[in-house]
């Protein structure tokens, strides 16, 4: 078998170069069309016209009586993800057009391959995955009153098939493209490092894992995006919902236009809100039109919601129609205008002064084409057509950050960044993802030293002291400590680890502090959810949390050191050999050679033995031991660990057949028609809420490091491991 690993522009063989590129799944630009046609249903003409803008288009017409027209469009093996853009050139009558998305054919129905009564019921049954910006469903409706660009209200996360139907009798439209546009939603950095080898199988295994890391790798998650000249402003879910201008806040008499349409919610009432004369979030006037044709004007102050006047249009809005909001704010006199008719006059002052900006609520889905503001002369204080940046704006902004899923959770979750996580540095020489992750679970860390499971990135102060977060787990909180070593050690980057170093100590402590008579960790209920329980209650002496704790104090010890804190360093390995010496005496089996999963459950612990191995907790000899009695584990996240552990200790052909005896290799079976990701488990699913683009289970490390046998022995650069 022949092996290489390189970095652009050090010389490589060009040969070599072009082949290893030609697997790199990553799109080439933001704008991603569809590659091909799959199948059509009922009347449609020139399905091929929506595969790019080109000028021709694609005609679905839905006769009274007869079937929907359907077009099921592949946008290729990677799939993809972001906001769904589509240009319509000719209409009859009102149509309604429906997207619906999927990562699987199999899944992509009417509603595509999930809805928002998928809930996630480890996280307390009333969150809502995925999290804003993104949609909660896996399809979108909308009214065509007019020709032209037709954009998406929120995100889609990573799908590779779209269905568009025609979902109403007697109308027919033309539409000539439809396309995905990742407006910083998911990493499209050029890969820096490369695999090649003779067996195809791991060439493409490779790619597609660090492919999935990039689809799970969010560049931000801001409120507010711009699409084509478009604003979308967006409520993040523990944000304001309001963003207001960065200038303004002596601004008095002013009057505002602004031209927006609205999308469906089909929950909740859309509608499109103007502020003004706003002190800040908190304290503001609030102009809303929404989709059924009621109007509100509210005063917010302190964050309190009072309504000065509430009026019912003549008619409701129709999404898709473009009106023009007129507001002006002349001394004590309010006046609203909607397409020149005047709406609402009230009288309040309130608010004398203040700046502008637009008021988003969670379940509201504007768009908004441009703004203006002028003074009580008539003279310029503010344009934008939303063609540049956002810089005249504040709003709620965010770290990058390695997620749990790109088309699921779209949260950070810090029990998997530990198993994805290396398949990043061998890709590329600047992960910021990870950097930005470990800061932002650092920051999540309440006053004790937990740190929470599922951060949400724009949170703006850290959790209080005894706010465990939705997913109460002390097992998650522990992995800041190894998550933060294998960044060191494959980027030696001190500064963020300087930064972040505080809250490893804190949490070192707080977990520390659990260890009860006996040498072990004692688990309290109210934070006992972990990756094999997701429910609360589970407060055995499990062998997994304790060998977890010690690669806390472990690589607490390592980081320490590299850091030149030696006293810490001691300290911390005390810690770490007494743990050792209690969990040898407590949990190591003998005559069966392994660690039995608890003591109140003395069988074998098959998570706690590829954790073992992983962490590099056993001598040689039990390694050998573990090895030979771990079995095949349906969880494709532990089997990877397996994996992993086994060759750690140099058992090639062992951890090999881990890989080769689970999924993997049915990503590369030619009726697979799913796409190129790995997933959740690797359960290789086809419909449903389960994730299947899933960083947790990708494996480009296990070939470059343990195959290769590329793999740093002290911090290094990841530039320097390529």
């Amino acid at each position: 078998m022949t092996l290489g690993v390189s970095v652009l522009g050090h010389g490589v063989d060009a040969a070599w170069l072009k082949q290893a590129r030609a697997h790199v799944l990553t799109p080439t630009n933001d704008w991603v069309t569809p590659v091909c046609v799959t199948r059509t249903e009922g009347n449609v003409e020139g399905a091929d016209a929506l595969l790019s803008e080109d000028g021709r288009s694609c005609r679905l017409t839905f006769e009274t009586g007869g079937v929907k027209p359907v077009v099921i469009l592949d946008f290729g093996k990677q799939g993809t993800g972001g906001f769904a853009v589509f240009t319509v050139t000719a209409k009859t009558g009102l149509p309604v057009v429906r997207l619906a998305y999927a990562c699987h054919p199999d899944g992509i129905g009417e509603t595509g391959c999930f809805d928002r009564g998928s809930r996630a019921t480890y996280l307390g049954g009333e969150v809502d995955l995925p999290v804003l910006p993104a949609n909660v469903n896996r399809h979108e409706t909308y009214t065509i009153p007019r020709t032209g660009r037709f954009i998406a209200p929120l995100v889609q996360g990573h799908t590779r098939y779209v269905r568009v139907q025609l979902d109403t009798p007697g109308t027919a439209v033309e539409i000539d493209a439809v396309a995905m546009v990742n407006k910083e939603i998911y990493d499209r950095s050029p890969q820096d490092g490369y695999f090649l080898c003779s067996d195809e199988r791991f060439n493409r295994l490779w790619y597609i894992s660090t492919w999935t890391l990039q689809i799970a790798s969010l560049p931000n998650q801001n409120a507010w995006k711009t699409i084509d000249g478009w604003l979308l402003p967006r409520k993040l879910e523990q944000a304001a919902d309001i963003g207001l201008s960065t200038t303004g806040g002596t601004w008095g008499d002013v009057s505002i236009e602004t031209l927006f349409e609205l999308r469906v919610n089909p929950h909740y009432i859309a509608a499109a809100g103007v502020a003004f004369r706003a002190k800040d979030a908190r304290n503001a006037y609030l102009a809303e039109v929404a989709l059924d044709g009621v109007f509100k004007l509210r005063k917010r102050m302190d964050g309190q919601d009072t309504v000065i006047s509430a009026k019912k249009l003549k008619e409701p809005l129709v999404d898709g129609r473009q009106y023009k909001l007129e507001i002006s704010a002349l001394g004590p006199v309010l006046t609203t205008r909607l397409d020149g008719a005047v709406i609402d006059e009230s009288r309040d002052d309130t608010f004398a002064t203040g700046s502008v900006g637009f008021y988003t609520p969670k379940e509201k889905w504007p768009l908004f084409d441009y703004i203006s503001v002028k003074d009580g002369k008539g003279r310029k204080l503010l344009a934008d057509d939303f063609s540049g940046d956002l810089s005249k704006w504040q709003f709620a902004r965010t770290l990058s950050c390695v997620v749990d899923g790109g088309k699921r959770d779209r949260l950070l979750w810090t029990g998997d960044l530990y198993f994805g996580q290396r398949n990043v540095y061998y890709a590329f020489a600047n992960p910021t993802y990870m950097r930005d992750s470990l800061k932002m679970m650092a920051f999540n860390q309440t006053p004790e030293g937990y740190v929470q499971a599922s951060p949400y990135a724009e949170r703006s102060v850290p959790p209080p002291s005894g706010d465990f977060g939705p997913f109460p787990s002390d097992e998650f909180a522990a992995w800041l400590a190894p998550v933060a070593w294998d960044h060191l050690l494959y980027t030696d980057d001190v500064e963020t680890l300087r930064k972040v170093y505080p809250a490893i100590k804190r949490l070192e402590g707080y977990l520390g502090a659990r260890i009860g008579g006996n040498g072990l960790f004692v688990q309290r209920a109210e934070t006992s959810k972990h990756a094999c329980n997701l429910n609360l209650g589970d407060v055995r002496m499990r062998s997994y949390m304790n060998i977890l704790l010690w690669g806390v104090f472990t690589d607490t010890v390592r980081i320490a050191a590299r850091l030149g804190l030696a006293d810490d360093a001691q300290a911390s390995q005390k810690k770490a050999d007494a743990l050792k010496r209690a969990i040898f005496e407590r949990f190591w089996d003998e005559t069966n050679g392994c660690f039995c999963e608890a003591l109140e459950t003395p069988r074998s612990g098959s998570e706690a033995n590829a954790l073992a191995l992983s962490m590099r907790f056993v001598t040689q000899e039990q390694a050998l031991r573990i090895s030979r009695q771990l079995g095949k584990n349906d969880h494709g996240k532990f089997q990877s660990l397996a994996s992993r552990g086994k060759f750690e200790y140099g058992f090639g052909q062992s951890g090999m057949q881990a890989i080769l005896d689970h999924h993997w290799l049915r990503l590369l079976d030619d009726g697979w028609k799913g796409a190129a990701t790995t997933s959740e488990c690797m359960n290789m699913l086809t419909r449903g809420w389960g994730d299947e683009s899933h960083p947790d289970t990708a494996i480009a490390t296990h070939f470059s490091a343990y195959i290769l046998g590329v793999t740093p022995t002290a911090p290094t650069s990841c530039l320097s491991l390529l």
